[in-house]
Formats: C-alpha cells, sequence, structure tokens
C-alpha cells in the first residue's frame, strides 16, 4: 500500500567502487525525495537506517519544518560517536531498538531518544515444522540441511556467494547435506539479466546447479530454523555502506 518515491534497493550497493560508481544516481534519489517534501509538505518524515543518506534527508526535511523521527539508532555507541552532534540538530524522535540506548543518548543530551525493542524478537521464528519445510521443497529428512545466507543486496550477495559455494564443495567432501540459499522474496526477479554479472568470470549459474544449490525465495526464518548449520553474511555490511556513501 506503499508509494514508492524511491525504491530502497537502488540505493543498496556495497563496497568502495560500486559507491563510487552510483553516487549520480543516488544523489538523483535524494533529491526525488527534496522535491516530493517541496510538492507534498508530509506532517511528518519517517527514516530508516542508512544514516549517511538520510541524515542529508532529515536535515532537508528539517529546513522545511517537517518533523523528523529516525527509526532504528545509528550505533554511534560503538564508533563515531560524533554523530550525535548532528543528530540532535536534525532528529525530533530517535527510535532505538536496544534498551541501553536511550540513557546513552540521554547522557549526551539528546533527550528525544525513545526505547521501542527490536522487531526480530516478534518476527524471528517458524511458521512451518522442520518435517514440513523439508517436505515442501523436496529435502532428504535423513541428511543435515546447510543454509547459505549471503545477504539480500545484490552487491554483497555477488560478494559473498562464491566463498560460501567453496565452503559448500568442502563440507560435502565431508557430509552428504541438503544446501539451500535462503534469498529474499523476490530475489531472482530483482537480478533478472544481472545475475551472471554478479559473478564475473565464474560461469556461476553453471556452478551453483552443480553444487545442488536450491534457492529458496521469501522463507528466511524456517530457512535458519531449521537449518542443521547455517552460513551468514554479517549484517555489518549496510554501516560500511552508508559510511562510504558519504565520501
Amino acid at each position: 500500500g506503499v508509494e514508492a518515491i524511491v525504491e530502497s534497493e537502488s540505493l543498496a550497493v556495497v563496497g568502495l567502487v560500486e559507491v563510487l560508481e552510483h553516487l549520480p544516481r543516488i544523489y538523483g534519489e535524494f533529491r526525488k525525495l527534496v522535491r516530493a517534501m517541496e510538492e507534498r509538505r508530509p506532517q511528518l518524515a519517517i527514516l530508516t537506517d542508512s544514516p549517511d543518506f538520510h541524515f542529508r534527508v532529515a536535515a532537508q526535511a528539517k529546513k522545511r519544518g517537517i518533523p523528523v523521527a529516525y527509526l532504528v539508532a545509528p550505533q554511534v555507541w560503538a564508533w563515531r560517536k560524533g554523530r550525535v552532534k548532528t543528530m540532535k540538530k536534525i532528529i525530533d524522535e530517535l527510535l532505538c531498538i536496544f534498551p541501553f540506548e536511550p540513557a546513552f543518548f540521554h547522557g549526551r543530551g539528546m533527550a528525544q531518544a525513545t526505547y521501542i525493542g527490536h522487531p526480530l524478537a516478534w518476527m524471528a521464528g517458524p511458521s512451518v515444522t522442520g518435517e514440513e519445510f523439508r517436505r515442501r521443497h523436496g529435502l532428504d529428512a535423513a541428511k543435515p540441511l546447510v543454509t547459505l545466507l549471503p545477504g539480500s543486496r545484490i552487491g554483497e550477495v555477488g560478494r559473498h556467494m562464491p566463498a560460501l559455494v567453496d565452503a559448500v564443495d568442502l563440507i560435502r567432501k565431508e557430509v552428504d547435506a541438503e544446501v539451500i540459499w535462503a534469498a529474499p522474496a523476490g530475489f531472482m526477479a530483482r537480478v533478472g539479466d544481472r545475475y551472471d554479472r554478479m559473478f564475473p568470470g565464474s560461469n556461476f549459474r553453471e556452478r551453483i546447479s552443480r553444487s545442488s544449490i536450491q534457492i529458496i525465495e521469501g522463507e528466511t526464518w524456517d530457512a535458519i530454523a531449521h537449518a542443521t548449520l547455517a552460513l551468514a553474511a554479517s549484517g555489518r555490511s549496510e554501516e560500511h555502506t552508508s559510511e562510504l556513501q558519504s565520501l
């Protein structure tokens, strides 16, 4: 039911070269949001993650008298603490997902920080039994199940999957296991004809097929819950991407 002015996928790039290559397009998306604010005059801007992009959006919103709520406090308690000074100027309400965060921000003069809980606390969990999940996807119940989670962005998947497939080949030398790639819903449709370009020079489509890795979209929680082993990419990629976008 959301009318997307800018698709978040268009901002999801990882790596210095890739970020620099896409900077003109990222700036164009930024200008789209600014124009939308000017034309529609929203009563509230709710900005989520991507701090080095959304801090700029927040500053533009404040200039136009639009209050800003920021969802998922940047991890300034871990690194780049100086950002708190900027946050106090451009954010009206900071929504924190860890219980210790409000005290951190309050202690630095940012009273507008509120703990709302972590969404994974009520989102995570399987929707079916392990037996049903394996039956649905034709997975042998007698074999260990390895779930690959290379990430949700095309760029990071391109970087992580070759290493994960190497790991699968090593595992299969020791154990006869079922292997699945847990992808976000609609991921392969978004990739489209870029599939082979994600893994240049590797003939990757053939390798995925040869390694008998089944792609399952939109069932990540079940794929994790029922796995014997899950090989997952770190969620830190997004923070580093945001940092690079500011260069």
